[in-house]
């Protein structure tokens, strides 16, 4: 859901804009699981810079992005330095270290725990679902559940992925479009008026 934040001086200028919630995002499911070994396992650096992630192995170009998705989880300051929390992780057993990270994610994620009660528990449909109201784009969206999914992994919150619901016979539906992607398996002999049938039901159904 987008948020709206308007104030008496905003609203005398005119209507408000609408602001995207902050969530971690990250292209890579992986180096946000990298990165959280690396907190565990190195010590515990002054600041987080560019340099410093290539130095730490993290090379790729939207390794980058590891600082801002760690700073939404609290790990790292508005200087990219570490925070009590990355020192109180480093430290604690694995008990300790999922019950950090569990919290961390509910902060972080608060926008999809207001709409989505216990959203780890949720099926993947679920969360797109809500995800999809928060990003602008498809892929986006994807990436934001990778990641959600990864960091919940990692604090020790699962879900039954064998609850999740079947997608219908026709396939997913297209993003932002109504019409549902179909996909037929039709003989090889099919006559040129069964295709034409076809089509002219399809728009019909979904025009």
């Amino acid at each position: 859901m987008i948020n709206e934040h308007t104030t008496s001086d905003a609203a005398s200028r005119g209507p408000s804009k609408h602001t995207w919630p902050r969530i971690p995002i990250a292209h890579s499911a992986d180096s946000v699981s990298n990165f959280l070994d690396a907190i565990e396992q190195r010590r515990v650096p002054r600041r987080v810079s560019q340099a410093s992630l290539i130095a730490g192995g993290f090379t790729a170009a939207n390794d980058r992005e590891l600082r801002g998705v760690f700073r939404l989880l609290g790990f790292l300051d508005l200087e990219h330095r570490p925070t009590e929390l990355w020192r109180r992780y480093k430290r604690a057993d694995r008990t300790k270290r999922h019950m950090l990270l569990q919290d961390a994610i509910r902060t972080a994620y608060q926008p999809l725990y207001q709409h989505v009660a216990e959203a780890h528990r949720r099926s993947d449909t679920e969360l797109a679902d809500v995800l999809a109201t928060m990003v602008r784009t498809r892929s986006t969206c994807e990436r934001a559940l990778r990641t959600f999914r990864r960091l919940c992994t990692r604090a020790g919150l699962h879900y039954d992925r064998s609850a999740e619901p079947q997608l219908p016979p026709f396939g997913p539906m297209l993003w932002n479009n109504p019409r549902p992607a179909l996909v037929f398996q039709l003989p090889p002999d099919a006559s040129a008026e069964v295709y034409t049938a076809i089509f002219a039901a399809y728009t019909e159904t979904f025009s």
